[in-house]
């Protein structure tokens, strides 16, 4: 993932704040995942 400023909030003023979100996307199954135990 790359996070970069665009050209109208390319500035911060001095103390001051900013966040950022995520998008994302997925198409097909969730099934659930296979647990395996190994002796040691």
């Amino acid at each position: 993932m790359t996070a970069a400023s665009q050209t109208y909030n390319g500035a911060l003023a001095p103390n001051g704040t900013t966040s950022f979100g995520f998008q994302a996307s997925y198409s097909g199954g969730n099934t659930a995942p296979t647990l395996t135990c190994t002796a040691s």
